[in-house]
């Protein structure tokens, strides 16, 4: 084992100073907020209070987070201020988990410089605010991954230093493909790790059976070519793994079913990556790291040209970015692996460069660095994730439900946000999906978006007249309310031949909610309890 030196200390120091800084000037931006950041923020909000005052959350679903900041309520935080420390809270988690990636490199230069760019990158930090469950499971794949590449001290497979798992084949086969084996020393406690961290990130997220599955397929080709194992072994053993991993993440405690397939309306085989471009979800800020961590990767590939095997496990780990988006949503499958593109790349800079040198990082470097990172950090949300359009967009949402207060809404029909944001604020009911068939329409209403009133006036049954009380318009708002039973009548007599830009925002558009509750919700809801609109007509 290498012996530590005073520089070594020091850089775990300044990580662990300039991840503390980040975190609480995140912290500090976010108190600052208004409203909540982040599409499903409200969500978690809601589900984390329901889960403090009744101990059971809202809405189905066994998600950690809503656990985290229910825990973070009882230090008599918000439920929305538990959401904004657990956001800052799980920022310095992962960028201390970079300690353990960093710690061991040989030039510090290089790793200032990759902490750097995960310190300041705009997609992790979009990550965090946007899908913090997926931000979760990264803070323990970090973990994973230092164990991954130091599974075995001493062996002698890499010229750089790295150091690659040497896996004894006198054990079983599945055994071998969580590194659990007879090895001498202290391999073994670092082979338990690696399986244990792998284990909580498929219990975090379904997302990490594609990089397990990676990390398998690496390993055993490393030794189908290192030692001539039988391909046929080979291949049992990875199929093996991954059936067991899917059988208990799938079948023995999670909430998937096949029926989540249905969530799939069209094939859309676009690569991930390239998806987010096309369908404006990054900012540049994020278009342009994506472009620069496609470039440095192919120049760092290109630097390790000649030895192809050290190339095969970033190869496969930045390939996970272009699984097809497989379907038209703002973050589809594919997409949820593609917004990982910068990270990945990271990770995959940390595995080619941690055995090179280069010249002693000064102290001089050290400090510029560092103040130009915390400089940067003042900045950071800004580029990263921007609040102004949703400031304006919350600000709506609170004068209309202010101007509804007074009336009797049993269920409302509105898109995901707005859904979000009336239960959190209101502790009504809301849905964001077309209302189930059983359901009572004359105790519906439905926030309608983008309809001028001469064409709801033209479409509007003769029951639903501007005097009826079933329609209600909002002055200098592009949203009306109306009552269920109007709006589906309105709805089918739209024809797409005579008005195709109402027809489409009607039918066709994700903020008048018009498509089904999805097949694989049905499950969550079978059991609801003295539901009044039970998705389930028994």
């Amino acid at each position: 084992m290498t012996k530590r030196t005073k520089q070594d200390n020091i850089f775990v120091l300044v990580i662990l100073g300039i991840a503390l800084s980040l975190s609480a000037m995140l912290l500090f931006q976010l108190l600052g907020d208004e409203f909540l950041r982040g599409s499903d923020a409200y969500y978690y909000a809601l589900q984390a209070l329901s889960l403090f005052k009744t101990g059971e959350v809202r809405i189905p679903d066994s998600n950690i987070i809503h656990r985290i900041a229910r825990l973070l309520q009882y230090s008599g935080l918000s439920a929305e201020m538990s959401v904004k420390a657990w956001t800052a809270a799980s920022y310095f988690l992962f960028l201390s988990s970079f300690v353990l990636l960093l710690k061991d490199f040989k030039s510090k230069i290089f790793a200032v410089l990759i902490f750097s760019w995960a310190a300041l990158s705009p997609s992790i930090l979009f990550i965090c605010i946007e899908l913090p469950k997926t931000f979760l499971f990264m803070i323990f794949f970090n973990s994973a991954f230092y164990f991954l590449k130091n599974g075995n001290s001493g062996t002698k497979d890499d010229k750089q230093g790295r150091v690659i798992p040497e896996i004894r084949y006198r054990e079983s086969i599945f055994t071998k493909l969580l590194f659990i084996t007879k090895t001498p020393g202290h391999d073994m406690p670092k082979r338990f790790a690696l399986a244990g961290f792998l284990f909580i990130c498929l219990l975090i997220h379904k997302m990490s059976l594609v990089y397990i599955g990676v990390i398998c397929f690496y390993l055993f080709i490393r030794n189908r070519f290192d030692r001539q194992i039988g391909f046929k072994k080979i291949l049992i053993a990875l199929t093996t793994g991954l059936l067991l991993s899917v059988t208990y993440k799938f079948l023995i405690i999670d909430h998937f079913h096949i029926s989540d397939i249905l969530r799939f309306k069209s094939l859309n085989f676009t690569p991930g990556v390239i998806s987010l471009f096309v369908n404006g979800v990054l900012l540049p800020a994020a278009k342009a790291e994506f472009i620069a961590a496609a470039v440095s990767a192919g120049f760092l590939f290109y630097l390790n040209k000649t030895n192809s095997k050290t190339l095969l496990f970033p190869l496969l780990l930045m390939l996970t970015s272009f699984i097809p988006a497989m379907d038209n949503e703002t973050l589809s499958l594919g997409g949820r692996f593609g917004i990982l593109f910068a990270y990945v790349f990271i990770l995959s800079a940390v595995y080619l460069l941690e055995g090179r040198n280069t010249g002693p990082l000064k102290n001089f470097q050290m400090i510029f660095i560092c103040t130009a990172v915390i400089t940067a950090g003042f900045f950071h949300p800004g580029y990263s994730y921007p609040q102004d359009y949703r400031v304006k967009t919350y600000e709506e949402y609170e004068k209309l439900i202010s101007q509804i207060s007074g009336k009797d809404i049993p269920m409302l029909i509105a898109h995901k946000n707005f859904h979000y944001y009336y239960k959190y604020k209101t502790g009504k009911e809301a849905f964001s999906y077309e209302p189930e068939k059983h359901w009572d329409k004359k105790r519906i209403w439905r926030f309608v978006y983008g309809a001028t009133p001469e064409e709801l006036f033209f479409y509007m049954p003769e029951y639903g007249s501007w005097d009826s009380g079933y329609i209600l318009q909002f002055p200098g708002s592009h949203y009306a309310l109306v009552r269920e039973d109007c709006y589906f009548d309105m709805r089918k007599s739209v024809q797409e031949e005579k008005n195709p830009e109402l027809y489409n925002n009607l039918w066709n558009h994700e903020i008048n909610p018009s498509n089904p509750r999805p097949a694989f919700l049905y499950k969550k809801h079978k059991e609801d309890k003295n539901s009044e609109f039970p998705a389930v007509n028994s």
